[in-house]
């Protein structure tokens, strides 16, 4: 994704860059809350680490399952803004704006 959001910047405007790396950024956000969950998961074999009863001690926050899936809705979200804000900006067969 970081090289697709590299040549969109160097080819395409800035406001459709600027799409791309808030893309860039929610799926990294996404991908980090989804390595935290499978962690803590994997740590606590016996135990349900989605129930609001459970206190860890952990050294950052504690990623839960809906913490992954609002950064997953999240990243969602900046790609649908992107292909709206790409759609404006495509060429047509002249090189002008569609």
């Amino acid at each position: 994704m970081g090289d697709a959001a590299i040549r969109v910047r160097l080819a395409g405007p800035k406001v459709v860059a600027e799409e791309a790396y808030a893309v860039l950024e929610k799926c990294g956000n996404a991908l980090g809350d989804l390595e935290s969950y499978v962690g803590l998961v994997q740590s606590s074999p016996f135990m349900s680490v989605d129930s609001d009863n459970l206190v860890i001690m952990t050294e950052g926050p504690l990623i839960r399952y809906r913490e992954v899936a609002a950064s997953i809705g999240a990243a969602s979200n900046a790609i649908a803004e992107f292909l709206d804000v790409a759609r404006d900006h495509l060429d047509d067969w002249n090189g002008r704006p569609a």
